[in-house]
């Protein structure tokens, strides 16, 4: 049921059979870290668009190339902005 921002939250199982009917994925790179992205993202393969978010998202898009992650947004150390990079 979503709360008053309109927003659902689903359990691990829940999401699996949710993301393949959207269009568009954000993922939060805490997947990497908890090591879940690989299950989250070969649910995504019918998206139009997936990115990855936050800040331990690394900006290398050749990491991602074969996944079908079209956007990277996060923070370099480099810059004092966040950055982005293109997947696709």
């Amino acid at each position: 049921m979503p709360n008053q921002a309109g927003v659902q939250l689903f359990s691990d199982t829940e999401i699996e059979d949710k993301l393949p009917l959207c269009n568009v994925a954000l993922i939060t790179s805490t997947a990497l870290i908890n090591q879940t992205l690989d299950a989250l993202l070969a649910a995504t393969r019918c998206c139009r668009e997936v990115v990855l978010v936050g800040a331990s998202t690394p900006l290398v898009p050749d990491m991602f190339g074969s996944a079908g992650v079209s956007l990277l947004s996060g923070h370099s150390r480099r810059r004092s902005r966040p950055g982005f990079a293109s997947g696709k």
